[in-house]
This record gives C-alpha cells, structure tokens and sequence, in this order.
C-alpha cells in the first residue's frame, strides 16, 4: 500500500504542468457523457443501462478521478447545440461528427488500433487498398460491429465480415474467400501471443487509417473539466487498462459458429467411429488367432492342387519339416 502511495505521489509530481495547476475548486462533482447507441463500443441495453468498451472506459475513470459519470444518448445531432449552456456535459465517441463548430474542442483518449493479416500473395492487393479507394477488398474479423469504426466507413472499397471464430477466419483465407483477416486492440505494451503467432503464419501490416480514436468533445468554456478529464486518464493509465475490455469482446477467438461446429463434429465422429470399428476388427482377429494357437492338434489348410499348404498355428508348423505359408 505504501509502495503505491509512493507512486501515485511521484507520478503526480512528474505530470505535465497543465495538470500540476489543477483548481480543487474547480473539480466537479459528476459530468454527463453523451454517447451513441453503437455496442459493443456504447450504448443502453434493453433495460436502459449503459454498457460497451467506451462505457467500461469512462467507468474506470470515475473510479480514477472521483467524478459519477452520468450516461445520456447521442442521437446524432449537432455537438455545439447540445452542450450549449450545458455545464460539466461531453460527447464521447470515434472519429469527428458531421456537424461541429469552433467553439467545439477535441480532445482525445485512447485509440484502437489494428493490424491486417494476408496471404504473401494478397501483399500487392492488400497495400494498394489502404491507398488507392478503387481497390476492392474484403477483410474479416472478430469484433462485433466493426463495419462502423470509422476506418470502414471512410473506406468504401473495403468491407468487413465478422466471424465468430478465428478458425472460420484463417479457413476462408487460406481458400482465399477473404483478403486478409483484421483484428483490434487498444494501446499494448507487449505484442500478444495471438499476433506472434499470426505473424508466424501470414504477412501482417498497418496503416494510420486501421486506428480509431476515442475522443471527447466539450465546449471551450468548460477548459477546467477537459482538464479534469485528461487528468484522471494519466493518473489511471487507463488506455493500458483498456486492453483486457477490448479482449472480453472478441472471445472465444478460437471459437466456430454453429453451423461449422456441427460439420467439424460430424467428421470427428465419423473419425471417432472408424477407430472405434478398427479396434474392435482387430481385437477379433486376435481372438480367433489365440484359439487357434492354442488348439493342441496342427491346423492346415491345403491349396487346391495339394502343393502348398497354409498353416494356421504353430502345432501345424512344427509338426511338417517341409516349408509351409502362412
């Protein structure tokens, strides 16, 4: 407890002077964050109650900052006009809205970034696509929804197919129904277990149009809660954080949809039955080989012109010195 009071104390000695200046006085009570209904990033569920990535975010940093965050829905309307006049109210979401004004100020919070996966033969396809908007190409991935980060949206040339299973993925790639295959996370540290192998078995690149930030948007007259806002993020290290939210959405990443966990089931049953089949063929044919090398007479079988014999056990071999088949 005493190490992490320690930290906590450098690291706040250390933060920018923007921060340093911070007016206690100024610190509100709780703010009110707009968000859209777009899950699993945000949005309500059935009874009304906030969820998703961005919703996991702003809960941390309540728990950071000692602000009660308040969930509102963002139905697309204009940003200045909505928080006009609305002390301690943002919007939070991806990308730039269609209408925002001067007075509008931006700041973003963490990003998600992500890399494609190909074939060596998709290379010249794949790298054109992320330039060039007349080249057509399809990825896959695990996120749900993803066809609305603004990174698809703003390119019509590329359209995304989710998958529920990483298995079905890498199957349609190595068949070539799909150009590459997608996948997201937040700010990492380390490279995971998952893109290491990958980059074992497909090419792999990235782009600054395959990252998607999250931002919040307030007024200029509310500087001090921007302020605040940015504060409580950097005290939380909260886009490190944001790593294992992101995660939860996208497993089991080795999974399969139905319709394929049935086909891969039939066939190990199949398998399964033939295995089961030759076992019990060969536990037979053991039997009836012990009965008849236990049989004290010679067992014989003649060919039908009297010159080759088969023997059938041992007694029979033993008991004709000229040479026998079996």
């Amino acid at each position: 407890m005493m190490l992490k009071l320690c930290s906590l104390l450098c690291y706040l000695l250390f933060l920018p002077s923007a921060y340093g200046v911070l007016n206690e006085s100024n610190k509100a009570d709780e703010i009110n964050v707009y968000i859209e209904q777009n899950l699993p990033y945000s949005g309500f569920n059935r009874q009304q109650k906030a969820q998703g990535i961005f919703v996991d975010y702003w809960m941390l940093w309540s728990l950071q900052s000692g602000i009660t965050v308040n969930f509102l829905p963002y139905i697309k309307e204009d940003i200045a006009a909505l928080l006009s006049g609305k002390k301690n109210t943002v919007y939070s979401g991806l990308g730039k809205p269609s209408k925002i004004s001067a007075n509008i100020k931006k700041s973003p919070l963490f990003s998600i970034s992500s890399q494609l996966y190909f074939r060596p033969t998709r290379r010249d396809k794949i790298q054109s696509s992320l330039v060039d908007k007349t080249v057509l190409i399809t990825v896959g991935g695990l996120l749900p929804r993803s066809q609305q980060l603004s990174q698809f949206v703003n390119s019509p040339n590329i359209t995304y197919r989710e998958y529920s299973g990483l298995l079905e993925l890498l199957l349609d790639i190595y068949f070539e129904k799909l150009d590459a295959l997608v996948l997201f996370s937040s700010h990492q540290v380390h490279q995971r277990l998952l893109d290491q192998f990958l980059s074992l078995l497909l090419n792999t690149t990235s782009s600054p149009i395959l990252t998607n930030e999250l931002f919040v948007y307030s007024e200029q007259q509310n500087n001090n809660l921007l302020d605040w806002i940015l504060w409580g993020e950097q005290v939380g290290n909260i886009p490190n954080k944001m790593t294992s939210a992101l995660e939860k959405v996208t497993n089991p990443i080795w999974g399969s949809s139905t319709d394929m966990a049935a086909r891969i089931m039939t066939i190990f049953s199949c398998i399964a039955l033939l295995f089961i089949y030759i076992r019990v063929m060969r536990k037979k044919d053991k039997e009836f080989e012990n009965i008849f090398h236990s049989s004290p007479y010679p067992l014989i079988i003649y060919s039908l012109d009297g010159r080759i014999i088969y023997y059938l056990n041992e007694k029979a071999e033993s008991a004709f010195p000229f040479k026998v088949y079996n």
